[in-house]
């Protein structure tokens, strides 16, 4: 079995890297190509004979089950038989096809045919820009292929970096990831120095998994990879990751310091961070900034980019086929709720290419750049609004936006046709195109307004007015917002000068809240003194209407270690254990108390509202305790003449323990009555 991480030295840091050389096939397009896609994006015109790229999904088959595959629910046992391979590449290449990417359905390493096909690209000349894999069955021969015909670059999906992740991740026997490794290790040998095939590991990356960042890095290094790719799990349609631990884009504080430490180590400049949300993509830059590493983004910018050329075009240069023959426009939207544009199952490609499905997608399309997306996103037919809105899809320009003289060539083209379609710009529009600009962003600076003045009233009702409040959400913490999965539609309670609280509230007074539906505790509890934590439970339950839930987190004692003896003046704050925080529940008049992972709930509207990044963590020791407690009517019976006033307490000396300093220095939401810690 191979050790990562044993004694064996990765290769030395001599500044130089292997950039990976898959541009989605566009280093292969020639200018005169590039100006036909161009004249007909701007000029509405024909499309180009047929895609210069195209994505192959030879077979539907596929040795894992990951869990967050967002072509599962489209899986079938399917296979595209190889002398329909053969008819469909001479047709391709005759309309001007140049490069391929073998990607899922399922893995085309699952094609029986696999090897044959490697050979048939080769004699047509069509390069295999990409190899997307999980590399369990990339054997002997299929290595020799690659190597050989010079494929570009393989895509290792590994996702993990131990059994037993790889078996969570990839729904899988472990022992796979044994296999895996080797023959990932087996590729790179072969291939010696030779700059291809470029071997990229990816790891996708979700709440359980963001603090092994450094572990990924070294075991990436181990392999021998030339990029080490790390990218979020992404939602799915059909929403069958609900409940999913999936990382969203407020979550970019509380990964940063993982990020960093990758960033530390890798003197080499293989990571490859290019995330889907921007403001993770400026943390990194500034990040790199701080370490004057001198690596840029993985996909530089060339300067005649702009944002309104940040759209999709790959209806005039690509197209994505499945093993069942179906056409779609790539593999983002290939999945049940999307309508193929059409097969090839039984026909040409060229009838797809050129029938109502294309010229309905590219209509819409060029509608978009013209527009610049401003156009309300329910109303496309081929389009999803992940294809129109800015920032929800990397695929649209990632590959692209380094080419200078395609964007200067594209804007100007572009300017002139907006001139040209749109009007002037200057006074009313007399246009069609430019009547449904000027009054979409009407429309959108009345919302725009409209959600404004809902903000700010419900920050006043808040403040002024908290008994119009009924059916509440309520988030009490210590955390900034952006580290927690609160959302909108949330009463925030935080320290003074949050600028995100609604309201701030010292630890004595009451909640000035009744009939709550549920009320949020983040790292509050433990540092209170036990007295005060009780009268603060007996508030919460005061709060909530009958049938509410209070949801606590709090900091596992059994991983807070003391830094030195406690002085004698010292006392003991609330750090209670499972069993002491559901009898202080219970106590408090609360029933049906239940012990939850963290992010994890049965209730939709709990989920993934929190995850610590405090020590080691592991199932049987974990760094949060979390619990859920329902106010059922028999509580509110007993609970009745118990509840406590609110009165307030001096401020008591704090225990020397490295979480309590730690915990204590952005302050309180319950200002007055925190022990300071200093």
């Amino acid at each position: 079995m191979l050790n990562p991480h044993s004694a064996e030295r990765p290769p030395a840091e001599d500044g130089r890297r292997r950039r990976s050389t898959s541009r989605h096939g566009w280093s292969f397009i020639e200018e005169a190509r590039k100006r036909e896609i161009i004249d007909a994006l701007c000029g509405g015109t024909e499309a180009p004979a047929g895609p210069v790229h195209v994505e192959l999904d030879l077979t539907d088959r596929c040795n894992v089950a990951c869990y967050f595959c967002n072509q599962m629910d489209l899986r079938t046992k399917d296979a595209m038989p190889f002398h329909h391979v053969e008819r469909l590449l001479a047709e391709l290449v005759a309309g001007g096809l140049r490069s391929v990417r073998l990607s899922g359905g399922g893995d085309p390493l699952m094609y029986p045919e696999i090897v044959r096909v490697l050979d048939l690209f080769a004699e047509h000349g069509v390069v295999v820009d990409n190899l997307t894999t999980n590399a369990a069955r990339m054997g002997p021969e299929v290595q020799e292929r690659l190597v050989r015909h010079g494929a570009r670059e393989v895509v290792v999906s590994l996702n993990a970096v131990d059994r037993t992740d790889y078996h969570r991740m990839m729904r899988v026997a472990p022992r796979i990831f044994d296999q895996v490794l080797e023959n990932v290790r087996s590729l790179v040998a072969l291939r010696g120095e030779g700059p291809i095939p470029a071997v990229t590991v990816q790891f996708l990356i979700d709440r359980e998994s963001y603090r092994r960042l450094g572990e990924m890095y070294v075991l990436g290094r181990f392999l021998g990879a030339d990029r080490i790719a790390v990218n979020p799990v992404l939602d799915i349609p059909n929403d069958r990751l609900a409940g999913a631990p999936l990382l969203r884009a407020g979550d970019r504080q509380q990964v940063r310091p993982y990020l960093l430490r990758a960033l530390e180590v890798d003197r080499a400049g293989l990571l490859h961070l290019s995330f889907p949300w921007e403001e993770w993509n400026e943390m990194v830059d500034e990040l790199r900034r701080g370490l004057s590493d001198g690596v840029g983004r993985p996909y530089p910018t060339a300067a005649s980019f702009r944002g309104d050329l940040d759209h999709c075009f790959f209806g005039w240069y690509s197209a994505a086929i499945r093993g069942t023959g179906e056409v779609y426009p790539c593999c983002m939207l290939m999945h049940p709720a999307y309508e193929p544009l059409g097969t090839v199952r039984d026909g040409s490609f060229g009838e797809v290419w050129r029938g109502e499905g294309f010229r309905e997608l590219r209509a819409e399309m060029r509608e978009v750049f013209l527009k610049n997306g401003r156009l309300e996103t329910d109303r496309p037919k081929r389009l999803r609004p992940q294809c129109v809105e800015a920032g929800r899809c990397g695929l649209k320009s990632m590959f692209f936006r380094a080419d200078e003289t395609f964007y200067r060539s594209l804007g100007d083209a572009m300017d002139r046709a907006r001139r040209r379609e749109l009007g002037s710009g200057k006074g009313w529009p007399v246009t069609r195109l430019g009547a449904e600009v000027f009054l979409y962003r009407v429309r959108w600076g009345i919302r725009t307004r409209w959600n404004r003045s809902r903000q700010r009233w419900r920050k006043l009702r808040n403040r002024r007015l908290p008994f119009l409040v009924r059916g509440a959400r309520i988030h009490i913490g210590l955390v900034e917002r952006s580290a927690t999965g609160v959302r909108d539609g949330w009463v925030l309670i935080g320290p003074r000068g949050c600028t995100w609280a609604d309201r701030t509230l010292g630890v004595g007074e009451p909640i000035p809240y009744r009939r709550a539906e549920a009320i949020h505790v983040e790292r509050v509890l433990e540092v209170l003194l036990p007295e005060h934590a009780r009268d603060f439970l007996g508030r919460l339950r005061d709060a909530l209407a009958e049938g509410g839930v209070v949801r606590i987190a709090a900091v596992n004692p059994a991983l807070v270690s003391v830094e030195e003896e406690a002085p004698p003046s010292a006392v003991a704050l609330a750090n209670w254990s499972a069993a002491e925080l559901e009898a202080e529940l219970r106590a408090a008049g609360f029933g049906a108390v239940e012990h939850l992972e963290s992010g994890r709930s049965p209730r939709p509207w709990l989920q993934n509202l929190e995850d610590h990044p405090v020590g080691e963590d592991s199932p049987e020791r974990p760094a949060t305790l979390v619990v859920e407690a329902a106010l059922t009517r028999a509580a509110l019976e007993g609970a009745k003449g118990g509840s406590t006033g609110g009165g307030e307490a001096s401020p008591a000396p704090a225990r020397h323990s490295r979480f309590h300093q730690r915990s204590t220095q952005s302050g309180s939401p319950l200002t007055s009555e925190v022990v300071s810690g200093r």
